[in-house]
């Protein structure tokens, strides 16, 4: 399933174990977008999820050849966002990973990044017991 470089039209996971592929070659950050991490966003992929019960989840993502970051936040617009988990990964090719306890019934948003405006090939998994 391939995530959506806009928030609104975000990409559906689904399932408690759910995968998420794109290339953010394209991918741009929109007007009044947070900054998700301490360097400077360009190149924003977004999928959302709305678990059917309580779950503790990790989240990663990761390039191949780039430096990535996946955060995780609730709220329908960037107005209203409320940050719950993020990380980003400190060399290139390995994955950034988060964890989370999910609300049931709360959609939650994923964004993953890659720095120094470097497009690349994205893999976003999530996993929730």
């Amino acid at each position: 399933m391939a995530g959506s470089d806009g928030f609104i039209h975000a990409q559906p996971l689904v399932g408690p174990h759910a995968v998420g592929v794109v290339n953010n070659r394209t991918m741009r950050s929109e007007p009044n977008e947070p900054l998700h991490f301490s360097l400077a966003d360009e190149r924003t992929a977004w999928w959302k999820w709305t678990p059917v019960s309580v779950a503790r989840c990790n989240v990663s993502v990761e390039g191949a050849r780039v430096r990535t970051g996946v955060a995780v936040y609730t709220g329908g617009a960037f107005s209203g966002l409320v940050r719950i988990a993020g990380s980003a990964s400190s060399t290139t090719g390995v994955a950034a990973t988060t964890s989370f306890t999910a609300a049931a019934g709360v959609e939650h948003r994923f964004v993953a990044d890659t720095f120094d405006n470097r497009p690349g090939n994205l893999t976003l998994k999530l996993d929730c017991s």
